[in-house]
């Protein structure tokens, strides 16, 4: 279909600001061709889509938001027209992996040719992760009359900073005040309404949205190694070596069964030769698989096979998981943040993460509070830092089957902290607020 619609809509009241970063913006997609050259590319195909045929576009960066929105588009796709739009490779492939049938594709900048994808989509509502504020896309919809929806509204303290001092230009507020908040806490409902937000209501975090008692699968239930299974998971730069070496440094002979997925793939081979310094040799997943008989290609299949793997593929925590007796949670050990260890909770898996948990703090508060709640000991999420970290993996490995059942009654509770219904109950009232039709033929059984 084509895209020549003219120049993207930048509303008549947009300051000389927003004028100006357009007008970047236009420059760096005349250079598109420029850094194509380097392997970099701006611009991406947009799927065939009938213009006005979506009803909700989500808006994702990478694989973390594409897993915070994943039960909103699941549950919402099988009512109303939805798509997704991503910000990275990774995130996009995720994606299409977890969403077949939907439209995908990726949001590469605020370019021309992305503001205009909105104009031929014309989605009756854009629903974005967690800090996605997007200037130019976000005036664009406000053009076009299409409401902007933060779900799980976040905003770290490093980001507010920066958005404080920018808050002195009026139309820096004036894009606060387009989108409908709906944060993740009170502090973050704060930190936006200081920025200029004015439509904004604390509903909770998504993070807990896709909490819904795992079970294993029959293969994964019938898989009893010889020794426990060790997931390490959603790591960063010398995160995989610290865990590793400290491993070594308390486990018994012989070693637990290992399994290494960096949060970002194009980084195992640099993982792999790390481990080596430790004496390790661990093959990489994708070199297995280039070896295997393709109907062996299960991730089970490598672990029974190899008592170490580095994982160099994208969508294969929640497999792994499914194997695992204990998982160790990255990003947590240097200061990043933290990443989501209700993943290896939901599976009954006794999780460690590091200190670092900033972006996390109201998740590790319910986790915390929902255990001491179901009076567990041994508490099945421990929360250590680089010198005890050792000491810590030793203590769970002594009592392992402990803290398995604390996990798992854990695991049966977190239902209790699940978001998933209040979001989609307040998405489902803003459309039919938009588009009485949609809600009609939602009711009527007539959306397919």
């Amino acid at each position: 279909m084509s895209e020549d619609l003219g120049k993207p809509i930048i509303s008549s009241h947009s300051s000389f600001i927003w004028k100006l970063y357009g007008g970047v913006a236009r420059v760096a997609e005349i250079a598109a061709p420029l850094f194509r050259l380097f392997g970099k590319e701006l611009i991406y195909p947009l799927p065939d889509i009938q213009q006005g045929k979506i009803d909700i576009l989500f808006h994702a960066v990478s694989v973390g938001e594409v897993k915070l929105i994943s039960p909103l588009v699941e549950e919402l796709s099988k009512t109303f027209k939805c798509a997704i739009q991503i910000g990275t490779d990774t995130g996009l492939e995720f994606a299409k992996k977890l969403f077949p049938k939907l439209p995908v594709w990726r949001y590469k900048l605020d370019l021309p040719s992305s503001l205009k994808r909105i104009k031929i989509i014309n989605p009756k509502l854009i629903v974005a992760a967690e800090s996605e504020i997007w200037p130019l896309l976000m005036l664009e919809a406000e053009k076009l009359k299409i409401p902007y929806v933060l779900v799980s509204a976040r905003i770290t303290e490093r980001a507010l900073c920066r958005w404080r001092v920018a808050t002195i230009f009026k139309a820096v507020r004036q894009i606060f005040s387009i989108p409908t908040i709906l944060a993740k806490d009170l502090e973050d409902a704060y930190s936006f309404r200081e920025l200029g937000a004015n439509k904004i209501a604390v509903v909770g975090n998504l993070k807990f949205s896709f909490v819904k008692n795992k079970t294993r699968s029959q293969s994964d239930r019938n898989f009893k190694p010889n020794l426990p299974v060790i997931s390490i998971i959603s790591t960063h730069d010398s995160e995989e070596k610290l865990i590793v070496k400290s491993i070594l440094e308390v486990a018994p002979s012989p070693l637990p069964k290992l399994i290494i997925i960096p949060r970002h793939p194009e980084r195992a081979r640099a993982v792999q030769g790390e481990l080596q310094k430790l004496g390790l040799n661990i093959p990489l997943l994708s070199r297995l698989e280039d070896a295997e008989l393709k109907e062996a290609h299960t991730l089970v299949n490598f672990v029974k096979r190899n008592n170490a793997i580095i994982v160099d593929k994208i969508g294969l925590v929640k497999e792994a998981l499914q194997l695992s007796d204990l998982a160790l949670v990255g990003g947590s050990f240097t200061p990043i943040g933290g990443h989501n260890f209700l993943e290896p909770l939901e599976f009954a898996v006794p999780t460690i993460t590091g200190p670092f948990l900033s972006n996390f703090k109201d998740v590790l508060q319910e986790v915390q509070f929902l255990t001491s709640k179901l009076s567990l000991k041994p508490k099945p999420l421990i929360v250590t830092d680089e010198a005890e970290l050792g000491n810590t993996i030793k203590f769970v490995m002594a009592t392992l089957s402990s803290f398995k059942k604390s996990a798992l009654k854990l695991s049966q509770n977190l239902y209790m902290i699940d978001k998933t219904s209040t979001y989609i109950a307040i998405l489902r009232k803003l459309l039919s607020q938009i588009s009485p039709q949609a809600e009609s033929l939602y009711k009527r059984g007539e959306v397919n």
